[in-house]
C-alpha cells in the first residue's frame, strides 16, 4: 500500500509504505499525527472508495467520508475502522445483538429447546396419531381403553334431542361419570348433561395386532375432537373406572392444563420483534418509574419540616398542607424523623388513603389523602405542559421490569428450556450467564446427528463466545447493555464480530485495543489480532503498549514531537532497526536510554473517603478508603469491577452528596445511566470541594469550539478587543469579536472560516470562505488590533506563544495562568482557535 504526499491536520507531506498482509504498529508521542495517518487518511479513504463502488442510491445510506488531504493512494483494500470510543446510546443494545449473537441463538433456540407447560411444567410435544399410538401401546399394554373426544353441548338443549343426533351421527355411546353410557336407551335416566360430553370413538384390547386400528380411531378422534383426546382405560363397560384418562393433543398445547403455548419462531426468541419482546418494558428489559428515594431524599427530616421534597416549594405548598390535615386526622406525629414512623404511618404518607379503584379528580380536591404516588400519577396527568416533564424527570429512575425481571422477552418466550444436565435454561437465563460459562454450557447440549443445521449454528456461536473469552472478556453476559461498556471492551467486542464474520484481504484500522486490558490478557489479544492477520488482512494498529509494538511485523514512528512540532515520517521498518534510532522518543523508552523514574519519597495521607458495603455489579459488599491528597491508583484484571467502584459508586454517590444530579456525567457511562451505585455508604465528601470526571470522550463533537472556549478564556480576550479605542469609536461591543454570534462574523460561512459544499451523492466537500479566507470575521473586525494582532491573529496562536502575548499585555492571571496548565500536560502546540473535534483522545 502507497501513500504519497499526506497532509492531512499536521502530516507533512510524508510519503509510506504499508506491506499488505502483515500488522502495522503506529508509534509516536500524543498528537504527533498517529491517528491523522491511521484513522483520518488511510482508513478514510479505503472506506471512500469501497462506498463508491455502490449505486447512487445505495451511497446515500451509508456513512459518507470526507476525502482526505494527500496526494495518492495506492493498493488500499476496502477498511473497516475498530475505535475506543462507545458509540452506543440504545438501550436495546447488548453484547449479543452486537456481536451478533443473538441473531444465531433466535434460529438455533426453535430447533434445540423443549417446550414446558407453564401450568404443570410437563414437556410439551406436537403429537401424531403415530406418537400417541406408540405412547398408548407401550402403557396401557394388554389393557382395554376407550378413546373418547369432546363434544360441545348447545344451552338449554335436552339429552333426549341431543342423543338423537349423535345416534344419526352413527356413535351410541358416550362416557359419563366415569362409565360408559349409551344413547339409545331411556334418555330420561340422565336428568342433566354438562356444557360438553366425552364421545367414545372406539373401544380396543390394546396389543401389537390392533395397531392400525387404534391408529384409525384416533385419527378420527382428532378431527372431531378439534386435536383433543382421551385414552380412558376400563375394567368393564358396567363398572365405573378407577384409572386415570390420559389426555393427548395436537400441536402446541398441553392436554393436561388445557393451555396453548405459541409455536416456537425464531421472532419468539429475538426481544426486538414484537413476538418476543416482554408486553410491559418492550423489550428493553427496565421500565421508569418514580423513584422514592428522590422523592423522599432524607428521612431524618420529619413530616413538617418537609420530609417531601417536592412539597417544599411554593408551587406544590397546597400539598404540604394537605398533608399536614391529613396527618392531623389520621393522628401521626409530624415532628418526628420519618424513618422513626411506624411503617403503617409511612405507608399512609406515600399511598394515600385506601379505597378501591383509581384515584380520580374528585378525591384531590374533596380533601382524601392521595399519597406521594397519588400526587406523581396527577402530575402525569398533566405533561403536556414542558415544566411538568422537566419536573418529573428530576424524581424519576428505571427500574428492572416487574414482569420480565429485566429478562427482556414476554412471558411466552420462557415456556422454550434447554436442558443442561440437570438443569433447564430459558434463553434470558443463558443470555445472563458469562459468556465462558455459556460457552462451556452450549458445548455440552445434545443435538440430534441428523439436524446439521442446528449443528452449524451451535459451532458459530460457540466460535464467537470462543473469540470473546480470547479478548479478555468473558466476564461479560451476552444481555449486558452495550452502552453500559467501556470504550476498551466495545473495541475489543467489535474486533471478535470481526473475526466471527470470516473477513479476509480486508484493512483493519485499531485504536489502542490494549486501553484498559491487564497485561495478563495483552497476549490473548495478540494472538486474536495475529489470527486476523493470518486469514490474509492487514491490521495497522495506533498503540502505546509495548507487547504489542514488540509483537508487530512492520513498526511507523510518526513524531518527532507533538502537533506542529510532529507530522514527520521518523521511522518505518522493523522493530530491531527503530532501536538505534536517536531522534525517535519510542525507541528511547523501547531501549532502556529513557525511563519513567519511580519517586524515592511517597506522599502521605491525611485523611480518606470511605466507601461502605459497594455491591454494584460484581463487586461483593467491599469497603475501601480512598486517601486524599495523593496520587492513588485502582488496578485489577478486565472486568474486576474498578471502573465499577470508582465511576459508578465513588463518582455518582459524591455527585448526589455536592446536591447535583448524578446523570451529569460524562457521555462515556459505564453503568445504568443515571443511577448511582449501589453502597451503604460514601462519607468524607465534606471534605472536597468537587469532583470531576476525566475520561477520553470527545470534549466536543462540532468545529465550533475550541481551547480558549473550553476553558472560558474567549470572554475576556473579547473584553480586551472591545476595550480598544478604535473598537470603542466604531461602537463595537464584545459581541462583535465571538465567531458564534454576533454582528462581527463572517455573513457568508457564519464564522467557521470554510465553506461546506453538499454532493448529494459524493462526499461533501469543505472549501475555505472566499469571503474572509478563512478568518472567520468580517473585514472592520478584523482592523482592530491588540498590541499589533488582529482577533485572527490571537486565535491562530499556539498555546505557548499565547502564555507570553498575554504576559506581554499585562493579562498574566487572567489568560496565562489558566494557560500554564495547558503547557506543562504537553499541549503547548494546539492553537487557540483549533477546532476540539480535531483533537486525539488523548
Amino acid at each position: 500500500m502507497e501513500i504519497r504526499g499526506a497532509r492531512q491536520n499536521n502530516l507533512k507531506g510524508i510519503d509510506v509504505d504499508l506491506p499488505l498482509g502483515e500488522m502495522t504498529v503506529v508509534t509516536g508521542p500524543s498528537g504527533s499525527g498517529k491517528s491523522s495517518l491511521a484513522f483520518e487518511t488511510i482508513y478514510a479513504e479505503g472506506q471512500r472508495r469501497y462506498v463508491e463502488t455502490f449505486s447512487p442510491y445505495m451511497r446515500q445510506f451509508l456513512d459518507r467520508m470526507d476525502k482526505p488531504r494527500v496526494d495518492d493512494i495506492r493498493g488500499i483494500p476496502p477498511a473497516i475502522a475498530i475505535e475506543q470510543a462507545n458509540p452506543v446510546k440504545s438501550s436495546r443494545s447488548t453484547v449479543g445483538t452486537m456481536t451478533e449473537i443473538n441473531d444465531y441463538l433466535k434460529l438455533l433456540w426453535p430447533r434445540i429447546a423443549k417446550a414446558f407447560c407453564p401450568g404443570c411444567g410437563r414437556e410439551i410435544r406436537p403429537e401424531t396419531a403415530k406418537s400417541i399410538a406408540d405412547e398408548v401401546l407401550r402403557d396401557c399394554a394388554d389393557k382395554n381403553v376407550l378413546i373418547t373426544f369432546w363434544v360441545s353441548v348447545p344451552l338449554k338443549t335436552e339429552p333426549r334431542k341431543f342423543f338423537e343426533f349423535l345416534q344419526q351421527q352413527g356413535y351410541l355411546r358416550v362416557w359419563i361419570d366415569n362409565k360408559v353410557v349409551r344413547v339409545d336407551v331411556d334418555p330420561k335416566k340422565i336428568k342433566r348433561l354438562g356444557a360438553r360430553v366425552q364421545v367414545i370413538q372406539d373401544r380396543i384390547a390394546i396389543a401389537q395386532e390392533t395397531r392400525a386400528r387404534l391408529v384409525e380411531g384416533i385419527e378420527t378422534a382428532l378431527r372431531f375432537g378439534k386435536g383433543k383426546i382421551n385414552i380412558i382405560p376400563i375394567v368393564s363397560d358396567s363398572q365405573p373406572s378407577t384409572l386415570i384418562p390420559h389426555p393427548f393433543s395436537v400441536g402446541w398445547h398441553c392436554a393436561h392444563c388445557d393451555i396453548d403455548i405459541r409455536p416456537p419462531t425464531p421472532g419468539l426468541f429475538s426481544f426486538n420483534n414484537p413476538l418476543g419482546a416482554c408486553p410491559e418494558c418492550r423489550g428493553f428489559g427496565r421500565t421508569i418509574a418514580i423513584d422514592l428515594d428522590k422523592a423522599i431524599p432524607d428521612r431524618s427530616l420529619s413530616i413538617k419540616q418537609g420530609v417531601v421534597r417536592v412539597f417544599r416549594g411554593n408551587e406544590f405548598g397546597e400539598s404540604q398542607k394537605d398533608l399536614l390535615r391529613a396527618c392531623a386526622r389520621e393522628e401521626i406525629n409530624i415532628n418526628v424523623p420519618f424513618d422513626e414512623l411506624p411503617k403503617a404511618d409511612q405507608d399512609f404518607v406515600i399511598n394515600g388513603e385506601k379505597r378501591s379503584g383509581e384515584y380520580t379528580e374528585d378525591d384531590y380536591e374533596n380533601d382524601r389523602w392521595y399519597g406521594v404516588r397519588g400526587f406523581f400519577r396527577w402530575l402525569e396527568s398533566q405533561v403536556y405542559k414542558m415544566h411538568m416533564r422537566v419536573l418529573l424527570s428530576r424524581y424519576r429512575a428505571y427500574t428492572i421490569c416487574p414482569k420480565c425481571n429485566g429478562g427482556r422477552f414476554q412471558p411466552e418466550a420462557l415456556n422454550y428450556k434447554v436442558v443442561a444436565g440437570k438443569n433447564l435454561f430459558a434463553l434470558p437465563d443463558f443470555a445472563g450467564l458469562s459468556i465462558s460459562n455459556a460457552c462451556d454450557l452450549l458445548a455440552k447440549i445434545d443435538i440430534a446427528s441428523n439436524d446439521s443445521s442446528a449443528r452449524m449454528l451451535r459451532d458459530e456461536i460457540c466460535a464467537r463466545l470462543n473469540y470473546l473469552c480470547e479478548v479478555g472478556v468473558g466476564y461479560l453476559t451476552l444481555d449486558r447493555s452495550t452502552r453500559t461498556l467501556s470504550g476498551g471492551e466495545v473495541q475489543r467486542v467489535n474486533l471478535t464480530t470481526c473475526l466471527g464474520a470470516s473477513l479476509v484481504n480486508t484493512l483493519f484500522v485499531l485504536d489502542e485495543p490494549s486501553i484498559g486490558l491487564h497485561p495478563r490478557d495483552i497476549g490473548r489479544l495478540v494472538r486474536l489480532m495475529h489470527k486476523l492477520r493470518d486469514r490474509g488482512n492487514t491490521l495497522l494498529v495506533v498503540e502505546h503498549e509495548e507487547q504489542i509494538i514488540r509483537a508487530a511485523d512492520n513498526l511507523i514512528d510518526i513524531g518527532p514531537g507533538r502537533g506542529e512540532r510532529g507530522g514527520e515520517l521518523v521511522f518505518n521498518g522493523a522493530l530491531d532497526q527503530l532501536l538505534f534510532r536517536n531522534k525517535s522518543l519510542t525507541a528511547d523508552y523501547l531501549s532502556g536510554r529513557k525511563t519513567i523514574p519511580v519517586p524515592k519519597k511517597r506522599r502521605r495521607s491525611t485523611s480518606s473517603i470511605k466507601i461502605t458495603g459497594a455491591r454494584e455489579h460484581n463487586l461483593k459488599n467491599i469497603d475501601v478508603d480512598l486517601p486524599l491528597g495523593v496520587f492513588a491508583c485502582v488496578t485489577g484484571v478486565s472486568g474486576s469491577g474498578k471502573s465499577t467502584l470508582i465511576h459508578d459508586v465513588l463518582y455518582r454517590n459524591l455527585l448526589i452528596a455536592k446536591g447535583q444530579s448524578s446523570d451529569h456525567q460524562p457521555s462515556q457511562s459505564y453503568g445504568s445511566a443515571g443511577e448511582a451505585g449501589a453502597c451503604k455508604s460514601v462519607t468524607g465528601a465534606h471534605r472536597i470541594n468537587e469532583v470531576v470526571m476525566v475520561d477520553q470522550s470527545p470534549l466536543a463533537r462540532t468545529p465550533r469550539s475550541t481551547p480558549i472556549l473550553y476553558l472560558g478564556l474567549y470572554d475576556r480576550v473579547r473584553e480586551l478587543f472591545a476595550a480598544q479605542p478604535e473598537a470603542m469609536s466604531q461602537g463595537l461591543t464584545a459581541s462583535a469579536f465571538s465567531f458564534n454570534s454576533g454582528s462581527g462574523r463572517c455573513e457568508r460561512c457564519s464564522g467557521t472560516g470554510f465553506e461546506k459544499i453538499e454532493m448529494q451523492f459524493l462526499s461533501d466537500l469543505y472549501v475555505r470562505c472566499a469571503e474572509c479566507e478563512g478568518k472567520r470575521f468580517q473585514p472592520h473586525v478584523l482592523k482592530i488590533k491588540l498590541h499589533d494582532k488582529s482577533i485572527h491573529d490571537v486565535l491562530e496562536l499556539t498555546v505557548s506563544e499565547a502564555i507570553q502575548f498575554f504576559v506581554q499585555i499585562g493579562e498574566q492571571k487572567t489568560l496565562s495562568k489558566p494557560l500554564d496548565v495547558l503547557d506543562e500536560v504537553g499541549l503547548g502546540y494546539l492553537r487557540l482557535g483549533q477546532p476540539l473535534n480535531t483533537l486525539s483522545g488523548g
